[in-house]
């Protein structure tokens, strides 16, 4: 299935590489979300960044990283509660 350009505004203010800014666990669920919106319930199987990560401090990357997979989780209906 072609997703054309609507894939990619589904993901455009998810977590982004070159920002310092670090999401929230509900701005990833909700991401997740307009994905599955998109692409049909269940299509989405893999959540990663965008490719900028490489230009960031790397306490910036670990919490970007942290944040995505509780955002994973959130929407999964998982339980926050993790090991850091």
């Amino acid at each position: 299935m072609d997703a054309g350009p609507n894939l990619a505004s589904v993901f455009r203010s998810s977590v982004r590489g070159r920002r310092t800014e670090i999401e929230t666990a509900d701005e990833i669920a909700r991401a997740i979300e307009r994905a599955e919106a998109v692409l049909g319930s269940g299509r989405v199987r893999y959540v990663h960044p965008d490719c900028g990560f490489w230009m960031l401090k790397r306490p910036i990357v670990d919490a970007k990283i942290r944040v995505l997979v509780m955002g994973r989780d959130l929407h999964e209906g998982r339980s926050a509660a993790r090991v850091a």
